[in-house]
């Protein structure tokens, strides 16, 4: 089960560990610290593609706009920010999702 957005008042998450996943890991210990906005998913039945970011096999996590993900990144490391605009097509895997042992809701 991914967790979105909801009514609630934690609406972000803080990464606080190093995810484990699609990157290099230069790239990915620049999260940690971050503060993301929790994705709103639309209602449909097939929720659309992410990476997964954390504990291998881990299906419980947070999703994150890619693209929102990506410019908050930009603002602590832009190399970083680059090497995911070069690595991955948004378009066919619009979310990053976090991993409940890497982040916390805030």
């Amino acid at each position: 089960m991914v967790s979105t957005k909801g009514s609630g008042k934690m609406n972000n998450i803080l990464i606080v560990a190093i995810p484990v996943g699609y990157a290099p890991e230069w790239v990915m210990k620049e999260f940690v610290g971050l503060k993301l906005p929790l994705a709103v998913l639309p209602h449909q039945e097939k929720v659309p593609p992410g990476i997964i970011l954390g504990k291998p096999g881990s299906p419980n996590g947070y999703r994150v706009e890619i693209r929102k993900a990506v410019e908050i990144l930009k603002t602590k490391n832009t190399r970083a920010a680059h090497w995911w605009l070069g690595n991955v097509i948004f378009e066919q895997t619009p979310y990053l999702i976090f991993s409940k042992d890497v982040c916390r809701l805030i």
